[in-house]
C-alpha cells in the first residue's frame, strides 16, 4: 500500500480499496518483510524472496532440529530435503503464510530443543523471535494447530530431563522467550479484534459453530 510513513495503512490496488493486512508476513509491520522491502519495490519480487526464503530457512531449520535429537547428518539432510522441496512447499508457494508457519514452527522445535538441553540463552532469544515470526507469517489456524504440537513437545522434553530443578528453570526461560515474543507481536492483533467492530458484515451466531 501506498504510504507517506514507513508503515502503509490502506491498500488502494484493489477496487474500493482494503486495509493493509500486516499479518500473514504481507505487511511491513513484521520485520523480515520489512528489510525484504529495502531490496525492491516490486511487489511480486519481493514475494518471490519470502516465499523462497521461507523454504530455504525451513530446510535449515528442519536439519538443526533433527541434528539437535542427535540424527546422522544423512538423516538430517533427507528430512530438511524432503520438507523444504516436498508437495506440500511446492505446492504451496504461492501461499507464503502455510510455508511460514512450518518455518517457524521448525525453528521453534530447533530453539526449543537447545534451550532445554542446554539452557541457552541465545537460543531463548532465538525462541521469542521465532514466536513473533510465527504470528505475524503464519496462517492463524494452522498456527494454533502447530502450537499444540510445540507444547506438547516440550512437555515432553521437559519430562525426560528427569530433575525438577532443571526443568522449572528451562520452563521459565522458554515461558519468559514466548511472552516477549507474543508481545511484540500484540499491537497488529489488536488491530485485528478491532476490525470486526466496524465491519459491515452480518455477525454469526454461535450456535453455526456449537452446531458444527
Amino acid at each position: 500500500g501506498r504510504s507517506g510513513a514507513w508503515l502503509s495503512t490502506w491498500n488502494p490496488h484493489v477496487q474500493f480499496g482494503r486495509p493493509t493486512a500486516q499479518l500473514g508476513g504481507f505487511g511491513k509491520a513484521y520485520l523480515i518483510t520489512r528489510i525484504l522491502s529495502f531490496t525492491t519495490r516490486n511487489p511480486f519480487v519481493l514475494y518471490t524472496y519470502l516465499a523462497v526464503g521461507t523454504a530455504c530457512l525451513t530446510g535449515l531449520f528442519c536439519f538443526l532440529f533433527l541434528k539437535s535429537l542427535g540424527l546422522h547428518p544423512a538423516a538430517c539432510f533427507s528430512g530438511a530435503g524432503g520438507l523444504s522441496l516436498g508437495v506440500f512447499f511446492s505446492y504451496w508457494l504461492t501461499f507464503v503464510m502455510f510455508l511460514a508457519t512450518v518455518c517457524w514452527t521448525m525453528a521453534l522445535l530447533w530453539l526449543v530443543t537447545e534451550v532445554i538441553d542446554r539452557r541457552s540463552v541465545p537460543a531463548a532469544v532465538g525462541v521469542g523471535f521465532a514466536t513473533y515470526c510465527l504470528l505475524m507469517s503464519g496462517y492463524p489456524q494452522f498456527a494454533i494447530l502447530q502450537g499444540y504440537l510445540l507444547v506438547g513437545f516440550t512437555m515432553i522434553r521437559l519430562w525426560k530431563l528427569g530433575s525438577r530443578r532443571e526443568s522449572t528453570r528451562a520452563f521459565a526461560l522458554l515461558a519468559g522467550a514466548v511472552l516477549v515474543g507474543a508481545l511484540t507481536a500484540l499491537p497488529p492483533y489488536l488491530d485485528v479484534a478491532l476490525a470486526p467492530r466496524g465491519s459491515g458484515r452480518p455477525q454469526v451466531p454461535d450456535e453455526l459453530f456449537l452446531t458444527v
